[in-house]
Formats: structure tokens, C-alpha cells, sequence
């Protein structure tokens, strides 16, 4: 039919996005950083990103099916409570200890980071690593659906006052969290399950787009930081590594007796946070320097998978070798 022909050019563009995601993502950060005009044209719409993202993710798997990969549940219970009970507990402590060092505004964005639930993607990028992608799904959707919960808390327990209270953050991110499971399911339910698997890279697609509006609007604001205060950002950069970084080591270390791959699965999927969830939850209330290091945390975001697949293939050839 004539006028089919705009949706199969944008079903073969959704396609074709989705084939190369990881490209598209490091160039997205940097339009986002180098056009601030584009930044802050889209970052009003941040929210409704994180919502049509999550939605994408949770279109692609059956929860119930998700869970039955999962055959050891205390793994997954005691990997919970790092998450959401010792992770915090550290960080509430260091800033305890070293908060003279670092500014209310920066604080709250360590703690907004250390209570947020792992990424909404991180199990797509643990398959394309090689890790066990099962596993890192159900952490990251237990993770998300406890974070109404767990974000207000911590945020409540560090002493921090934001122009939003505790009740009405807790309801935003209920509210932001069951939208996308109930549209989701309401999606699966009209598509059908072969639709759904013939339409798989389109829905692919769709989560790279909406990955690239959320990369640039993070950006908002970023350069002009960089320009403004150039060694205050490189230093933030350096602590948003360090952070990820560090969570990495020690949830590997502490999860070593459950085998490369697992360890490996939980320090990636550990060390990887959706800050944007609680960003987008509290909406203009996000201080400037709270959303500055939102946005430099998407450098290692998108830059650190290719470099641990490289290190850790370079162990494993090590540990082959005779």
C-alpha cells in the first residue's frame, strides 16, 4: 500500500538502531555535551523518558519467566541487601566521615546514587558480555520495584532536605515504576507473544531512542560546568568512576565463592545505578550540582562495559594458559 511506506522506513530505522546501540550511545553523550541547546530542549522530557524505557525493557521479558532462572533465591537475597541496605550504609558513613570535603550538593548526589536500583539495561549489556543476563534482569527489576521504598529512606536517614518530601518521592517513583509495569503488561497482552518476538528489534530500537534523549539531556548544563570550573568536573568525572568502580571490586570480592561469571554478573549489575530514576522523581527539586554529577555518571555508564570485557577477556586467556 502507498502509504505504508513512512512505518516500514521507521520499523527498518527502529531496526537498524538496534543493531547498533552501543555506537549510537557514545555519540549521543557527546551531542548532548557539544549542542547544549539540544540538551536543554529535551531535558524536560527526562521523566517520560525513564517511563517509555522502562516500559521497552519490561515489554521484552515475562517477570514470571525471569524468576525461573533464578535457582538459588539467597544469592539473590543477600545480593538485595548489599543493594539496598550495606551500599548506603557505607556511603552514608564516608560522607559521615569526609563530609567536610564535599558539598551538601554533591553529597546527596553519592547517596542518590548509592540507593538507586541497578540499570534498567544492565542485563542487555551483561548477555552482549557474556555474562549471566538471567540473573542481572531479575536484580534489576527487584532493585527498581524497591526503590519507592528504598530511595526516600536512605535520602531521609542521610539528613538531607530537598524540596520535596519524603512521602511525595516515595509516591513518584511508585507512581513512575507501576505505569511502566501496567503498560508493559497491557502491551504484551495485546501484541501476543509472536508479535513480540518478530517485533523484538524494533522494541530494541525503541530503547536505544530513548536511551539517546535520556544521554542528552543528562548532558544538560555539563558544559558550561566544564568551562566554568573545569577541575571541580574533571574531579566529579574522577569520583563517578571511582564509585562505580569501587562498588564493582567490593561486590565482586564479596561474591567471589559464587564463580566467575555470577560474581562477575552481580559486580556489573552492582556497580551500574539508575540514578535517573530518583532524578526524574524529583523533578525541579534536583540541586545544580546534584544534576552535574547525574550526568558525568553516564561516562562510565557507557564507556566502562567495553573496557571491562576487554580486561576480563584478558584474565580469562590468562587463567587458560598452561
Amino acid at each position: 500500500m502507498p502509504h505504508a511506506w513512512p512505518l516500514d522506513l521507521l520499523l527498518r530505522g527502529l531496526a537498524r538502531c538496534g543493531r547498533h546501540g552501543t555506537a549510537i550511545f557514545a555519540v549521543a553523550i557527546f551531542v548532548g555535551l557539544l549542542f547544549p541547546p539540544a540538551a536543554e530542549a529535551v531535558r524536560p522530557f527526562l521523566a517520560v523518558t525513564v517511563f517509555g524505557l522502562m516500559t521497552t525493557v519490561l515489554v521484552r521479558v515475562d517477570m514470571v519467566r525471569a524468576l525461573e532462572h533464578v535457582r538459588k533465591p539467597g544469592l539473590v537475597i543477600a545480593f538485595m541487601l548489599a543493594l539496598t541496605v550495606g551500599t548506603p550504609l557505607v556511603v552514608v558513613g564516608l560522607l559521615a566521615a569526609f563530609g567536610d570535603v564535599i558539598s551538601h550538593d554533591v553529597a546527596l548526589a553519592l547517596v542518590l546514587f548509592a540507593c538507586a536500583p541497578p540499570l534498567v539495561s544492565a542485563s542487555s549489556t551483561c548477555y552482549l558480555m557474556g555474562l549471566d543476563g538471567a540473573l542481572s534482569l531479575v536484580l534489576t527489576l527487584l532493585g527498581t520495584a524497591l526503590s519507592p521504598l528504598v530511595v526516600p529512606a536512605v535520602v531521609a536517614l542521610a539528613g538531607f532536605e530537598v524540596d520535596i518530601s519524603s512521602m511525595e518521592l516515595a509516591m513518584r517513583l511508585a507512581l513512575l515504576v507501576g505505569a511502566a509495569a501496567v503498560s508493559a503488561r497491557l502491551i504484551r497482552g495485546w501484541m501476543g507473544a509472536e508479535r513480540l518476538a518478530a517485533c523484538r528489534p524494533q522494541i530494541d530500537g525503541a530503547a536505544v531512542v530513548m536511551i539517546v534523549i535520556f544521554a542528552v539531556a543528562a548532558m544538560d548544563g555539563v558544559l558550561w560546568t566544564l568551562l566554568d570550573r573545569p577541575a571541580f568536573t574533571l574531579a566529579l568525572v574522577a569520583l563517578a568512576f571511582g564509585m562505580s568502580l569501587g562498588l564493582m571490586g567490593a561486590i565482586r570480592a564479596a561474591f567471589a565463592a559464587t564463580g566467575v561469571i555470577t560474581s562477575r554478573t552481580l559486580a556489573f549489575t552492582g556497580g551500574m545505578r539508575n540514578m535517573g530514576l530518583g532524578i526524574a522523581s524529583m523533578g525541579a527539586a534536583v540541586p545544580h550540582d546534584t544534576w552535574i554529577y547525574f550526568a558525568l555518571v553516564q561516562f562510565p555508564i557507557y564507556l566502562l562495559p567495553m573496557a571491562l570485557q576487554y580486561v576480563w577477556r584478558a584474565s580469562d586467556r590468562r587463567r587458560a594458559a598452561p
